[in-house]
């Protein structure tokens, strides 16, 4: 068949497939780790300070922690001016880096964050799993960490065996565990352990109709 034709004469484009799948695997496994934390590198003005608001949202409704937002190519006035007046409600350090990493040595150097005002940032710093589960006596709490989330950008409802919380308009898909599908919501709330440090709680009380033992 031709899908056999081309996985035989693809060469070195089916290993670069191959390493990139599995690549992003790996990633993938990472993405639930609660030492996971990521630096967002993006340039200065105005159109970069838009992209990184919106991304922002994308990434805290999947519960990844964003430690700082690191400027490139930037003479330090216009990073003050621009990025840091656009993320400020999210209480993210702005850092500027005045060179671009050229070549494999430089962006690995970039990588290590190798500058004094970024010091402090080397080390991810352990925080809860992105998605949790606990009991409080009869009920259960499902509990979604949501960095720098607000009350005004947050939605969540249920969609049959799903729990589809909306961040910012930006939704995610948590496909509720087999105890939970059996339990109806009986209320929610955003917990606010500091800056950047939010979380959604949805409580959970078996339905008598579907709860057995």
């Amino acid at each position: 068949s031709p899908l056999v034709s081309w996985s035989e004469h693809g060469g070195p484009f089916v290993a670069a497939v191959d390493r990139t799948v599995a690549l992003l695997a790996v990633l993938s496994e990472r993405w639930g780790e609660p030492t996971t934390s990521l630096r967002v590198v993006t340039s200065p003005g105005r159109l970069a300070a838009r992209r990184v608001q919106r991304a922002l949202p994308r990434l805290a409704v999947h519960g990844l922690r964003v430690e700082a937002i690191v400027v490139n190519r930037s003479d330090g006035v216009r990073c003050a001016e621009a990025i840091t007046r656009g993320v400020a409600e999210h209480h993210l350090p702005v850092v500027a880096s005045p060179e671009g990493p050229l070549g494999p040595d430089a962006l690995t150097a970039f990588g290590a964050l190798v500058q004094p005002d970024l010091a402090a940032l080397v080390a991810p710093i352990p925080g809860p799993a992105p998605v949790s589960v606990g009991r409080d006596g009869n009920r259960f709490e499902l509990t979604v960490q949501l960095p720098s989330a607000t009350r005004d950008d947050l939605e969540a409802a249920r969609l049959g065996d799903d729990l589809v919380v909306r961040l910012g308009g930006h939704p995610r898909v948590i496909t509720l565990s087999s105890a939970l599908r059996r339990c109806r919501i009986v209320g929610a709330r955003l917990v606010d352990d500091g800056p950047g440090q939010h979380a959604l709680t949805v409580h959970f009380e078996p339905d008598p109709a579907l709860w057995r033992g």
